[in-house]
């Protein structure tokens, strides 16, 4: 009731691609995130102390370039209905409480862990990515791997193990995953533009005939 992880791989590729390419797709994508976000998106609290945080998060520049501002909600949406999914990384300052939201990409989150007894509820995200570094100008890569928890899977922090089959887990940065596009118990989302790829590839090729 799934895709592969690697047919996953290639349907995103494709619609990524058809965004880029078929004005079809493009057109629709981006009249839908107008429609979302074009006049702005705030949010507020109605008790101060709680409104002084939610600001300070939503107004921090480094999330405003990630999520918050008008720009980057319009391409979150396009991400999410092109990909089919949106992996939000909350790096939490244990000292201060201060949450810098950044994302992953879909095609580096290869699995989704969920409890054992009930699949609708994530408890991991495996990412598996190449880290690139420069030294003396020459750059390096290595593979890595590491666990993120759902931001709700909260265990006591005495059942929090520092890595989990020899994969290390970073407790705090948990992940908000959201998907659109499966159904079922499909873990992973799919393309909003799945459905529609074939027919706007045919549409533009029969239109180039004219």
């Amino acid at each position: 009731g799934e895709f592969s992880r690697d047919a996953l791989d290639t349907i995103v590729r494709r619609s990524r691609y058809a965004y880029l390419s078929n004005p079809l797709i493009n057109h629709a994508l981006e009249v839908q995130s107008h429609y979302v976000a074009g006049l702005g998106v705030d949010v507020a609290a109605a008790f101060p102390a709680v409104n002084d945080v939610v600001r300070a998060c939503w107004e921090d520049p480094g999330n405003r370039a990630e999520l918050t501002s008008d720009a980057a909600l319009q391409r979150a949406d396009i991400e999410l209905s092109a990909t089919g999914n949106l992996f939000l990384v909350l790096f939490t300052d244990a000292a201060t409480g201060r949450v810098r939201v950044r994302s992953i990409a879909v095609e580096e989150v290869r699995d989704v862990i969920t409890d054992p007894e009930d699949v609708r509820t994530p408890w991991f995200y495996k990412r598996v990515w190449v880290e690139r570094r420069q030294n003396n100008g020459q750059t390096t890569t290595a593979r890595r791997e590491a666990l993120y928890p759902d931001w709700r899977h909260q265990p006591a922090r005495n059942k929090r193990p520092d890595a989990i089959g020899g994969v290390p887990v970073h407790w705090s940065a948990p992940v908000m995953h959201r998907h659109v596009g499966g159904i079922g118990r499909m873990r992973f989302g799919v393309p909003e533009t799945y459905s529609a790829l074939d027919w706007a590839i045919a549409v533009r090729e029969d239109l180039e005939r004219f």
